[in-house]
């Protein structure tokens, strides 16, 4: 715990003087908070309770929202206290935490731990088909919306940022759409590695062609 913490608070603390060169302000005030929601949660049993209490606990806002200071638009205290960036990001999150609990409800089963799949099973008689069918749902409405809040016109958030939080759904996408990539960690770094490292390849027309083709990790 104590080599995650110093790992959280030397990579925000760096993040925050990065971001207050490219925003012209300091941050910092906010990027604590974001690790605070996510450190002071709590699990609770209801669903509802549950999703208010574990997409902030998953982590991703520490994670995710950070860098997005750094793309280069300006992000005033207005745009990222509004009810539009806060939205695209619920709806981020919601995406993600229910991705990761398509994969692991099995492993947090055997733990005596709970997560969406198993809290809706409950309410479809004990059957984890029909829990799963339900959570894809939410997943695919929370993407769809999300999807028009990118490409819309207007907004407070700039369009360049709202488009890093669609690219962070994808990458959520990637990391679970065989298993839990957190822990499956040989599989992410091999995605890792073909962004970064390897050439793209070719075709006939001259059009460059990814390894990894957008089917390949979107629901």
């Amino acid at each position: 715990m104590e080599i995650v913490f110093r790992a959280v608070y030397h990579t925000s603390n760096l993040l925050g003087v990065k971001a207050a060169a490219v925003q012209n302000r300091s941050v910092i005030h906010h990027i604590v908070e974001l690790g605070a929601e996510w450190t002071m949660s709590g699990h609770l049993l209801s669903l509802e309770e549950y999703m208010e209490v574990t997409v902030p606990s998953f982590g991703l806002g520490p994670i995710a929202l950070k860098p997005l200071y750094l793309i280069g638009p300006e992000l005033t205290e207005e745009v990222v206290r509004s009810l539009e960036y806060h939205e695209m990001f619920r709806h981020v999150a919601t995406c993600t935490r229910h991705l990761n609990d398509l994969q692991t409800y099995d492993r947090e089963e055997e733990q005596g731990k709970t997560n969406s799949v198993l809290l809706l099973a409950r309410c479809h008689g004990g059957t984890i088909e029909a829990a799963k069918a339900e959570v894809r749902s939410t997943i695919m409405a929370s993407r769809r919306e999300l999807l028009r809040m990118v490409v819309r016109d207007g907004g407070a958030v700039p369009r360049p940022v709202r488009q890093e939080f669609w690219n962070i759904c994808k990458i959520a996408h990637l990391l679970y759409k065989d298993k839990d990539g957190f822990s499956s960690t040989r599989e992410t770094i091999h995605a890792a590695n073909v962004v970064v490292h390897e050439p793209l390849s070719w075709g006939e027309e001259g059009r460059s062609t990814p390894r990894l083709q957008p089917h390949q990790y979107m629901l």
